[in-house]
């Protein structure tokens, strides 16, 4: 269903036009078909904008471990792959600058910090133990 928020824009459209306003559906199907709409400048109204941002935190944090977990495991990669594409890929490394940028407001800025701060620890302290490093 890619881009998905095209298909999403089409099923809200058709599973809520008997439940809302025509404004409400709008509302509500424009918050779907924008999301990923990350245009400079940004001119959307703020409750697209922070949708958006929600986006981008989601796929963060304790997500973004399970998430890369998996993908290693569906792409056969190694556990060594897995730790060096964290720890030294200069891809990952601009990607999460990339995508940090995308962020509307300080807040979601702030929150990104912290979600990278805690995953940067996460995988350097699994790192440790993986290869036998215990911590007291």
């Amino acid at each position: 269903l890619e881009p998905h928020e095209e298909s999403g824009e089409i099923l809200v459209r058709h599973f809520l036009k008997d439940d809302l306003l025509e404004e409400e559906l709008n509302i509500i199907s424009d918050i779907v078909k924008f999301h990923r709409d990350r245009k400079t400048p940004n001119d959307h109204p703020m409750w697209i904008k922070l949708v958006q941002d929600a986006d981008i935190l989601e796929h963060q944090g304790t997500t973004e471990v399970w998430i890369n977990i998996a993908y290693t495991l569906y792409d056969e990669k190694s556990y060594d792959r897995a730790m060096e594409w964290w720890l030294e890929d200069e891809k990952c490394s601009k990607g999460k600058v990339k995508q940090r940028k995308k962020l509307n407001f300080d807040f979601s800025k702030k929150v990104w910090d912290e979600k990278l701060e805690y995953v940067d620890s996460f995988i350097k302290r699994l790192k440790e133990e993986s290869e036998g490093n215990v911590f007291i």
